[in-house]
């Protein structure tokens, strides 16, 4: 084939690919988590144990734990409602000061205000890591797109 020849079958090529590199990033633009509650719980835990882990090793706990959805059974110590788009929920194991901070799922509705300081609460999310006690307040492990699973107060 002589040089005339290729040129359609380059320009071919050319527009086939640049389709393709179009397709694939129009999806990934337009791509979306998945919703708090869609998300299974990969391993179930209580407060206490998940906070002993990270003040036993909180390197490797992170390593462990983070990214990774977890089912968490705690007692309630307060809903924080700063951001009234996403409250968080905090649970605790009632004996330290560190705390679970579950930052609720955008698409996720419940009554919050019939949960009570102290009732045993189980919640769902994705945790996203650990922040030091810095000031002598308690170190928190960070939740996103959490959901609450018990009490049934999703409407």
């Amino acid at each position: 084939m002589d040089r005339k020849h290729r040129i359609p079958y380059l320009i071919l090529s050319v527009l086939l690919l640049a389709a393709a590199a179009g397709g694939y990033a129009y999806r990934e633009f337009h791509r979306t988590k998945p919703a708090g509650a869609q998300l299974k719980a990969e391993r179930t835990m209580t407060a206490a144990a998940l906070i002993a882990a990270f003040a036993k090793d909180e390197p490797t706990a992170t390593a462990a734990h983070a990214g990774h959805v977890l089912a968490v059974e705690g007692l309630l110590k307060e809903t924080d409602r700063t951001d009234s788009a996403r409250p968080v929920i905090v649970l605790t194991d009632g004996s330290t000061t560190t705390s679970l901070r579950f930052l609720l799922d955008s698409t996720f509705r419940a009554d919050l205000e019939g949960l009570v300081p102290g009732t045993p609460l189980r919640m769902k999310g994705v945790c996203t890591g650990f922040q030091p006690d810095d000031m002598g307040l308690g170190a928190d492990i960070l939740f996103d797109r959490s959901v609450i699973l018990t009490p049934q107060t999703a409407k």
